[in-house]
């Protein structure tokens, strides 16, 4: 069944589903997961209760039996009406399709159970989400571990911002969960008391790393553009150690390393994981990587701003401090026209500059 040309879906929605095949099932209205304020794919969804809806018409639910993909005026209402169950389209997993985090990921998981988490404490989870964070823009910047790497970002972000606990997610969706809510019942903590005292602490911006991380899906993110958020996550995840913030400032600027440098910024990240767990997903591909000879950073392409854009820009800018320049003379009574030309000048830099920038 083509479910792009047969549903009105939102479009993330519709570039999610694009080509996969679904099962018709019943599915209990209760299992289902109606939250909109954490919506993965940031709809904005007005229930509205006058709005007719077909109960018997299946609703389209995602892989995991409970996110509503299309179909939330249909779950709404059924609940209205006291309906336990109604038919859906569920997707079904492609195996295929995740035939690489299955083979290098699945088994090595180290905080796959809640009881895996004993052995670490609060500043070990900041720790370690900060350093999973870091490692995967590290391998989207490595032709090797591309495919590996944006695999791993898209099943992180296939659940949403963290919110809810899912023991199939990745690693770094877990340790995000616990950031984001340090009282959750399904994970125990080494000093439980002391390490949730720490986590409270801190200011994790679940959404933004989330959106971050989405950014990264689609290859859209400058190695300034990492810079910058990797300070403020620095800052609100308590990180001090001097040994992660060098590591931060090779691997934004990672296709000008040379290999010496890149070989030592793989292997102390590796020495990290097995020091602070062995088990993470992200031993197996850093032991490969220190295995290598040569890196190539062909297929992460940063995007870049057109021509057009930075002309208007430079325009733009020179208007700008044109007039900029004219005031500042009439009020300090200097030269209009020295002042205009030097206004001109800088505005047409700044305006330039200004042009190729992303905010995050």
């Amino acid at each position: 069944m083509n479910l792009v040309n047969e549903r009105n879906l939102n479009p993330d929605v519709k570039d999610y589903v694009k080509g996969k095949k679904t099962k018709l099932i019943k599915v209990r209205v209760a299992d289902l997961d109606d939250d909109a304020i954490d919506d993965r794919f940031l709809r904005v969804i007005d229930v509205d209760p006058d709005v007719g809806v077909d109960l018997d018409e299946p609703i389209l639910i995602d892989k995991d039996g409970k996110t509503i993909l299309d179909g939330f005026h249909r779950v709404y209402q059924a609940k209205r009406v006291g309906r336990d169950v109604i038919p859906a389209e569920k997707i079904i997993e492609n195996k295929m399709e995740f035939k690489l985090i299955d083979k290098e990921i699945s088994e090595a998981r180290l905080y796959r159970t809640s009881r895996n988490f004993n052995a670490l404490t609060g500043k070990d989870v900041a720790n370690l989400f900060y350093l999973t964070s870091l490692s995967t823009y590290m391998m989207l910047n490595d032709d090797k571990q591309y495919e590996y790497a944006k695999e791993y970002i898209k099943q992180t972000v296939q659940y949403g911002p963290y919110t809810l606990f899912r023991s199939h997610a990745t690693d770094l969706y877990l340790l995000g969960h616990v950031l984001r809510d340090p009282d959750t019942r399904s994970i125990s903590l080494k000093n439980p008391i002391s390490s949730k005292q720490y986590l409270k602490k801190l200011n994790f911006d679940a959404r933004k790393h989330y959106m971050f991380y989405m950014r990264l899906k689609n290859s859209s993110v400058k190695g300034t553009e990492f810079n910058s958020y990797f300070l403020r996550l620095e800052s609100q995840l308590n990180i001090k150690d001097g040994k992660y913030k060098q590591w931060r400032r090779l691997i934004s600027d990672w296709s000008n390393l040379k290999y010496t440098s890149k070989q030592l910024v793989v292997a102390k990240l590796l020495q990290e994981y097995r020091r602070l767990g062995r088990g993470s997903e992200m031993v197996s591909p850093l032991s490969t990587m220190t295995k290598y000879r040569g890196y190539n950073t062909s297929k992460y392409q940063e995007p870049k701003t057109s021509l057009a854009k930075r002309a208007l820009g430079t325009v733009a800018g020179a208007a700008a401090g044109r007039v900029a320049g004219k005031k500042i003379a009439q009020k300090l009574g200097k030269d209009i026209d020295k002042y205009k030309k030097y206004g001109t000048g800088i505005g047409a830099i700044a305006g330039y500059w200004a042009s190729g920038r992303k905010k995050i």
